[in-house]
C-alpha cells in the first residue's frame, strides 16, 4: 500500500459548479503562493484528489498553518476547530527530510507512529511539538500526493523548512468533509482564511453566514433524496 488516497476523485467541473453556487471570489494560484500565505499566517484548508482512507488527514482534506508559530496551536484549537486546548496537531514533512526533524522513525506515509521531534528542532516548530515532546509525524513523496509535495517545498524555500501543520479539514462536530460541496461548508464553519481546491484559492466571503445557511440546506435536500433513492432500492420499489 503506497497511499491512501483510495476516495472518489472530483471533476474540475464539480468544483468549479460548486465553487459558482457558493458565489465565493477565487483565483488560481502556484504552491509558491500558497506557502506564502501559510508562511505569513494563514491559515488554508486543502481539497484536492481522492479522500483518505483511514483514520488520519494526510493533505487531501487538511487544514494547514505554520508550526513555527507557537500561537497556532491554541488558534486553530480555539477558534477554527473548536476542540480541547490540550490536543496536539501533527505535522507532514517532505519525506527525505523526516530524518532531519524527528528521530525513532523512518518510514512514515500514514500518519500512525508516534516520534520524538528533535531537541534543536522544538522551539523551531512549536505547533507541532506535543507537550512530551513527541509528534506523529507524516512524510510526503513526490509519487504519493505531488501537489502537496509541491507545497511543502514551496515552504521550505519560504521558510527553510519543509513542515507543514496539518490536521483534518473539519469542524468539531462533522465528520472529515468529502465532496466540494462539504469543503466549502467546512472552510464557511470553521472561518478558515482561505480554501484551496485543487489549484484554485476560495476566499473568505462578506456574507458567509448567508451563504452557509444556503449551502447546508441545499446539502440536506441532496442527502434526503439519495436517503430515499436508497431505501427505494432497498425494498425493491
Amino acid at each position: 500500500m503506497k497511499d491512501a488516497y483510495l476516495g472518489r476523485l472530483y471533476s474540475a467541473r464539480e468544483i468549479e459548479e460548486a465553487i459558482a453556487s457558493s458565489g465565493c471570489t477565487s483565483t488560481d494560484v502556484t504552491p509558491a503562493e500558497v506557502a506564502k500565505r501559510i508562511a505569513n499566517g494563514e491559515v488554508i484548508g486543502r481539497f484536492a484528489g481522492g479522500s483518505e482512507y483511514g483514520p488520519r488527514a494526510l493533505g487531501n482534506r487538511s487544514i494547514l498553518a505554520d508550526p513555527r508559530d507557537p500561537r497556532m496551536r491554541d488558534r486553530i484549537n480555539g477558534t477554527i476547530k473548536n476542540r480541547e486546548m490540550f490536543r496536539p496537531f501533527a505535522p507532514s514533512c517532505l519525506s527525505d527530510k523526516v530524518d532531519r526533524y524527528f528521530s525513532s522513525v523512518t518510514q512514515t506515509p500514514f500518519m500512525l507512529v508516534a516520534a520524538d521531534v528533535k531537541s534543536e528542532f522544538r522551539d523551531v516548530l512549536p505547533s507541532i511539538t506535543h507537550v512530551d515532546g513527541s509528534c506523529r509525524p507524516q512524510g510526503v513523496t513526490e509519487s504519493a500526493n505531488p501537489g502537496y509535495h509541491a507545497i511543502l517545498e514551496a515552504l521550505a524555500e519560504e521558510t527553510g523548512h519543509g513542515v507543514v501543520l496539518n490536521t483534518s479539514f473539519n469542524y468539531n462536530d462533522e465528520p472529515i468533509c468529502e465532496t466540494p460541496h462539504d469543503a466549502l461548508i467546512s472552510f464557511l464553519t470553521t472561518k478558515l482564511d482561505g480554501l484551496l481546491m485543487e489549484n484554485r484559492l476560495i476566499f473568505p466571503p462578506k456574507d458567509g453566514g448567508a451563504i452557509l445557511a444556503r449551502l447546508t440546506a441545499q446539502r440536506t435536500t441532496r442527502l434526503d433524496l439519495l436517503h430515499k433513492v436508497g431505501a427505494r432500492q432497498l425494498v425493491g420499489r
